[in-house]
């Protein structure tokens, strides 16, 4: 029982003791000085009841409130198992999503760098293999798909950063290295686990 109820209870039980105490204390004392007269016994009748609907009322007080307060302690404790049902749900529905980023993520790396390294050996356009372009096309739908889903993330703009870099110079040269995008590809991967562990977590504090 909360203490406001608590407090309403106490202090209606003693004003009603007070009262019973003082309508009684009124009749011994009024009689003791009078004769009995054929009033008494309607005097009598009456403080009677007056004191019995007093405690009836009270007693229906006490069992309302008491209804109220219970139907609110259960309403708070089904939102609150409702609330934790939807946030262990969103936090698999996270684990599940950084799941699928990481293998696409490792996907893209593989076909970029192959068709990043078969583009910087082939001296001519037309001499371009069937699975250096099938690495290209693999890695732009990857590309597009990853930064479709960054795009609605909060914090993934570093990610979506590295992500162009690495595609708009895949098959160059940058600053006379064609190696610079095992570097890279490395921070990609690095970025993105720093990103899956706060994207996680704050599933997970606001659950806890």
């Amino acid at each position: 029982m909360n203490k406001k109820l608590y407090d309403n209870i106490y202090m209606i039980f003693v004003i009603y003791v007070i009262a019973c105490v003082s309508i009684i204390a009124f009749i011994v004392w009024g009689y003791a000085n009078i004769y009995y007269t054929p009033w008494d016994t309607y005097f009598r009748s009456s403080i009677g009841g007056i004191l019995g609907g007093i405690g009836a009322l009270l007693a229906v007080y006490i069992t309302v409130n008491s209804n109220i307060y219970i139907q609110e302690r259960n309403r708070k404790e089904a939102d609150l198992r409702l609330k934790e049902e939807i946030q262990k749900r969103e936090l698999g529905e996270k684990k599940i999503l950084v799941e699928k980023l990481r293998r696409d993520i490792c996907e893209y790396i593989v076909h970029i760098a192959d068709y990043h390294y078969d583009q910087n050996v082939v001296e001519n356009i037309h001499n371009i293999s069937d699975t250096t372009r099938n690495n290209k096309l693999v890695a732009n739908a990857l590309y597009f798909s990853l930064l479709s889903t960054f795009d609605d993330l909060e914090n993934a703009a570093n990610l979506v950063r590295i992500m162009k870099k690495i595609h708009n110079n895949a098959g160059r040269m940058i600053n006379g290295d064609m190696n610079w995008i095992d570097a890279e590809s490395i921070n990609f991967m690095e970025a993105f686990a720093d990103f899956s562990k706060c994207f996680v977590a704050d599933n997970i504090k606001t659950w806890s």
